[in-house]
């Protein structure tokens, strides 16, 4: 996040630097569904903890879709925000999976 808000404030590119303060929120409120998350966790609230890492995901993706945008891309940026999304879905995965009772997919 703090990557994001200092590209933000280095930026000259308008487009850019709309992007990288979205990424930015976006990022802000997934920190905040992973602190949610995790309390779903230890108190087995796998309704929460389901739609808060899909959240977490969701903001990921938008936010590379954002990035995909800018002038000069960053690769490690963008390795960075995939590996968030990928980390939700495989957690999403093993909730399914392994946690909850009723499996739809698994």
């Amino acid at each position: 996040m703090k990557h994001f808000q200092s590209l933000t404030n280095s930026t000259t590119d308008r487009s850019s630097k709309d992007s990288y303060k979205l990424c930015s929120e976006l990022f802000s409120l997934g920190i905040h569904s992973l602190e949610i998350a995790f309390k779903a966790l230890a108190t087995n609230d796998y309704d929460t903890l389901n739609r808060t890492v899909g959240n977490m995901s969701a903001y990921a993706e938008e936010c590379g879709s954002e990035l995909s945008s800018v002038i000069k891309p960053i690769p490690q940026l963008l390795k960075g925000v995939s590996i968030v999304e990928n980390v939700g879905h495989i957690v999403l995965v093993i909730l399914e999976c392994f946690l909850v009772k009723e499996k739809t997919f698994c």
